[in-house]
């Protein structure tokens, strides 16, 4: 099944690294696209604008992790956190459309008569380089506030 260019327009921004050529129906959503949090939920929202789909019943948090800056930071730098999401696949939307919805009762109709061609595979050979700018700022940021609150506290102990 090839997914449509429609559905790869509707994909906000890439990650490094990673061309449209290389995106395939395996292609997970929040672990090789990077989509989670208030982006997440855009996309499915022009996904469903785009494809006429019915959302109703769809959980966004059993798909998608919370976008909150502080917390993807200790995610990636302790690795303690793993997701417990279900994973989406660009796959599984496409198959959606057919369906005109997105639930559980269709993702799991899906995943019983799915019998993909294309295995999934990392978008990226080196998961260290794919960082988006908005993570870069993160890491500046948080950086330079541990920076401040140590010349505080030096400051304050002299």
């Amino acid at each position: 099944m090839a997914i449509d260019k429609r559905l790869i327009e509707l994909i906000p921004t890439l990650p490094l690294f990673v061309n449209k050529e290389d995106i395939n129906e395996a292609t997970l959503l929040e672990e090789d696209l990077h989509l989670y949090g208030y982006q997440a939920r855009s996309f499915i929202l022009k996904y469903a604008d785009e494809f006429g789909i019915n959302l109703k019943g769809f959980r966004f948090n059993q798909y998608f992790s919370r976008d909150i800056p502080v917390y993807r930071v200790f995610a990636k730098i302790t690795r303690i956190f793993k997701s417990k999401k279900n994973k989406l696949t660009l796959g599984d939307l496409q198959a959606a459309i057919e369906y005109k919805k997105l639930n559980e009762n269709v993702l799991k109709d899906i995943k019983e008569k799915k019998v993909s061609n294309a295995p999934h595979k990392k978008l990226h050979t080196h998961s260290s380089l794919v960082i988006k700018a908005e993570d870069i700022i993160i890491y500046i940021l948080v950086g330079i506030t541990v920076f401040i609150f140590l010349a505080w506290v030096t400051f304050a102990m002299t």
